[in-house]
C-alpha cells in the first residue's frame, strides 16, 4: 500500500474513533444490537460494522433508531421533558449528548427495559466504587443472552374486574424474532409484520379466547420464529412454546375456526436453541411449521397470562 494511502487511512480511523468516543461509542451504539433492531440496515450492509456505524451516525440517529441495549433516543426524549425541548432545537443528536453528559451521570433511565439505578443496586457490593457509568459498562460487558431487562418492579395494582362472563383485557405488545418474515394477526386483523431480526408490534388489547395467527415466510435457510407478549405495565406476559401454536392447513390463513384447531395435534415444530433475543426472561421457544411458507395458530387461555419476572 502506498505510504500516502496508509497515512490517509490512519487519519480516517483516528477521526472516526474520536467521533465515536465523543458520542459515547459502545454505550449508545452496539453494532449487533443495531443490526438486530434494524434488519434493513443488516441486509443492505451485509454485516459490515463500519458501514452500519456510519448509517447510525447519519440517517439512523436522525431517525431516532434504536442503537443500544442501554439507550433508546426516542424513549429518552419522550420520558424527560427537558430532553424533548433539546430535541426540538438540536434533533436527536442533542438527546444523545445530553444522556452521555448529564442523564447518565444523574442515573436517568435510557431505555424502556434498562434502568441503571436498578442495575447498580443489583451489582452493588460486587463492583468496587460503582457509579452509574461503571454500572452501564458492566451491563454492556455481559454476554448478550444475559442482557435481560432491569427495571423497577411496578407497584401491584388492583386487578380490574371484568363484567360477568368476560375475561380481563390486558394491553401490551408482542416481541417477535423471525427469519425471514412473520405476519401476526389477532382475531383475523393484521397487527404486525416482522422481518429478519427482532421487532415489536404496536400496542394491542388481549384477552382469553382471542385467536392468534402467524404467517411465516422463508426464502433461504435458516428459518426460525419466536414470540413473546409483555403487558404495557410490565406485570404480565404470555410465553409461546411450540405446544401453544398449531400448524394450520392453509398457509395463507389469517384466522381459523377455534373448534377445528382444538382437535388437531399438529403442533408447531420446535427448533432447539438456548438463545434469548428478548429483553425479558421467558419460556417461549423457537419454532416453525413444515414448509417455508406456513401458518401457525392458537387460542389464548387464562392460564397463559402469567406474571412477568424481573430481576
Amino acid at each position: 500500500m502506498p505510504r500516502f494511502l496508509f497515512l490517509l487511512l490512519c487519519c480516517l480511523l483516528l477521526s472516526a474513533r474520536a467521533q465515536d468516543n465523543a458520542l459515547g461509542g459502545d454505550l449508545v451504539f452496539d453494532v449487533r444490537f443495531y443490526m438486530q433492531r434494524n434488519p434493513d440496515v443488516a441486509r443492505f450492509y451485509a454485516g459490515n460494522a463500519t458501514r452500519a456505524y456510519e448509517h447510525w451516525m447519519g440517517d439512523g440517529m436522525r431517525e431516532g433508531r434504536e442503537s443500544s441495549p442501554v439507550f433508546n433516543v426516542k424513549f429518552y426524549a419522550e420520558k424527560y421533558p427537558d430532553v424533548a425541548a433539546i430535541v426540538k432545537k438540536q434533533g436527536y443528536k442533542g438527546a444523545v449528548e445530553h444522556w452521555l453528559q448529564v442523564g447518565l451521570p444523574e442515573g436517568r433511565q435510557g431505555t424502556e427495559t434498562f434502568d441503571v439505578k436498578v442495575y447498580l443496586e443489583t451489582i452493588r457490593g460486587r463492583v468496587q466504587d460503582v457509579t452509574f457509568e461503571k454500572a452501564v459498562h458492566h451491563y454492556m460487558a455481559l454476554p448478550p443472552p444475559k442482557r435481560t431487562a432491569y427495571i423497577k418492579a411496578p407497584a401491584a395494582a388492583p386487578t380490574a374486574l371484568a363484567p360477568p362472563g368476560k375475561d380481563p383485557v390486558v394491553k401490551g405488545k408482542f416481541y417477535m424474532e423471525v427469519d425471514d418474515v412473520g405476519i401476526l394477526y389477532v382475531n383475523g386483523v393484521k397487527l404486525h409484520r416482522g422481518t429478519i431480526g427482532l421487532s415489536q408490534s404496536p400496542e394491542v388489547e388481549l384477552k382469553a379466547g382471542d385467536r392468534l395467527v402467524v404467517q411465516l415466510h422463508n426464502v433461504a435457510a435458516p428459518r426460525y420464529f419466536k414470540l413473546l407478549f409483555v403487558s404495557s405495565d410490565k406485570t404480565q406476559m404470555i410465553n409461546f412454546p411450540n405446544t401453544v401454536l398449531k400448524v394450520l392447513p392453509d398457509a395463507e390463513a389469517t384466522d381459523f375456526d377455534a373448534a377445528q384447531v382444538a382437535g388437531s395435534a399438529h403442533y408447531a415444530r420446535e427448533i432447539k436453541s438456548a438463545r434469548n433475543p428478548f429483553p425479558f426472561k421467558n419460556q417461549s421457544e423457537f419454532m416453525w411449521g413444515e414448509a417455508d411458507l406456513c401458518a401457525l395458530g392458537g387460542v389464548l387461555t387464562r392460564e397463559m397470562f402469567v406474571p412477568l419476572k424481573l430481576q
